[in-house]
């Protein structure tokens, strides 16, 4: 009976001890988030889009150069006898492929990017009065994202009886960047030009219209 006894004791000190830790790990959270909250989460924002977008970037570069994005392979351009121009028509399914690769190669250059940043201790306070002073403190934040790309096709004028016809990609990502204890989330929005034309003649005012 006195080893019984003594047992309960026991497991009642372990779940003492827990109870305290568990405690201390939560205050020292809540001080962390009150401390140095604002300031972290800037910082966040600030270094997740620096990466993201570095990120998006390199990703979308191999197809800015591939011979298979081309203007004259992602659309058609049908002229008469005289010179007009009678029919625009963009290239969907090659469009569309080109699309799905672009979303699934950014959103693999996203997953894990990271970046590290050093700030000052008087930033990280977010007191004023000590703003960019203090021994660094060093930052590596973890950045997440899901895109999005959507195609468009647009024209403007390029002067007497001309017409610049562009097509773009607009990639839309929603980022998440995380350090210990620390995250942040925000929206990334990025247009690349993918090819581009001047047409000469006159394009009828319908064609004008066409978009993506």
């Amino acid at each position: 009976m006195q080893y019984t006894k003594l047992k309960r004791t026991r497991k009642k000190q372990w779940i003492f001890y827990l109870i305290r830790f568990l405690l201390v790990v939560a205050l020292i959270v809540a001080t962390t988030e009150l401390v140095f909250g604002e300031a972290v989460k800037r910082t966040l924002s600030y270094q997740g889009k620096r990466a993201a977008t570095l990120s998006i970037s390199n990703a979308i570069l191999p197809f800015l150069e591939n011979p298979d994005y081309t203007y004259e392979k992602l659309s058609n351009v049908t002229y008469g006898n005289d010179g007009r121009i009678l029919s625009i028509s963009l290239n969907t399914s090659r469009l569309n492929q080109m699309k799905t690769l672009m979303e699934q190669e950014v959103t693999k250059a996203l997953t894990g990017a990271d970046a590290a940043v050093e700030i000052p201790l008087g930033t990280l306070l977010g007191m004023t009065l000590f703003s960019q002073r203090g021994p660094n403190v060093e930052l590596h934040t973890a950045v997440y994202g899901v895109v999005h790309a959507e195609y468009q096709s647009a024209f403007k004028s390029a002067g007497i009886n001309q017409t610049e016809h562009t097509i773009s990609i607009v990639l839309t990502a929603a980022i998440e960047t995380f350090v210990p204890f620390f995250s942040a989330s925000f929206p990334i929005t990025q247009e690349f030009l993918i090819a581009q034309t001047v047409l000469v003649g006159e394009v009828p005012d319908q064609m004008l219209s066409l978009s993506a």
